[in-house]
């Protein structure tokens, strides 16, 4: 027998066969520690291009950057939950910037975000995994009928010239942040998770404020400033890559 083994006493019994399973395991680790270093120097050397010398093809770079964590997450994929979902949603990440950056007009911007919204529909059935309670589920969606209701009758009230765009961004900021909350929730567990997707959430928040400065009424230094640099990059590349890590190294759930 071979003391230690965490495979239980059936594989104990088979020496070899025990040895080899763990054997396995540390070479798949450490293949995942060698991808994770490959992607990651992939992806930030594009991003360390795009902040210290900027994207001379628009936003091909961001898009790269975008489509190698989605690729990070692929390369791992399994049919559980938990992985399943986000590297779905993060397929769809890249359907909606290749409308939002490589195929970017007024015409598009809808396109994209109905993309993103489908994305954030993944992100809530992530969340809803996270939870064997039927109670806490429940409350999840009801929080978002709830706040998307009041959101659909208020806002106009005070935002007459609100558009289709304008209300469903509004619609998909808040089931973001609930999204947020419910990682939040879980940060002991969905810590890494949670930090992509702050910074993910982070960069939501700097694109709404950039593109609704006139409905706002952003101006000023603050107006110069968001029109300056492009916060929405800085948080967006770093808050896919690691909702992508989170995908690659989420623990598996083991069966009692």
């Amino acid at each position: 027998m071979i003391f230690g083994c965490k495979y239980g006493k059936t594989f104990c019994k088979f020496k070899f066969v025990c040895y080899y399973i763990c054997m396995e395991n540390k070479r798949n680790i450490g293949f995942k520690v060698f991808a994770t270093v490959l992607f990651a120097a992939a992806v930030f050397g594009m991003f360390g291009y795009i902040c210290f010398v900027g994207d001379l093809e628009g936003q091909k770079l961001t898009f790269s950057c975008i489509v190698v964590s989605f690729l990070f997450s692929l390369v791992f994929v399994k049919f559980t939950a938990k992985k399943l979902f986000i590297t779905l949603a993060l397929a769809f990440h890249v359907v909606a910037d290749c409308f939002l950056m490589l195929l970017a007009s007024e015409e598009n911007r809808l396109m994209g975000l109905a993309f993103f919204c489908v994305a954030q529909f993944f992100y809530l059935l992530f969340t809803l995994g996270l939870t064997k309670s039927k109670g806490i589920r429940i409350v999840n969606v009801a929080i978002r009928v709830v706040l998307c209701l009041l959101a659909y009758f208020i806002i106009p009230q005070y935002f007459p010239d609100l558009g289709v765009l304008e209300m469903t961004s509004v619609m998909y900021i808040i089931n973001s942040f609930v999204t947020l909350l419910s990682l939040l929730i879980c940060i002991k567990t969905q810590w890494l998770t949670f930090f992509g997707y702050l910074l993910f959430f982070a960069c939501d928040i700097f694109l709404g404020l950039t593109m609704g400065m006139g409905i706002l009424g952003i101006t000023g230094s603050f107006a110069d400033l968001l029109l300056s640099y492009p916060f929405s990059t800085y948080f967006y590349v770093p808050g896919v890559f690691l909702i992508a890590a989170s995908s690659v190294w989420a623990k598996p759930i083991h069966k009692n």
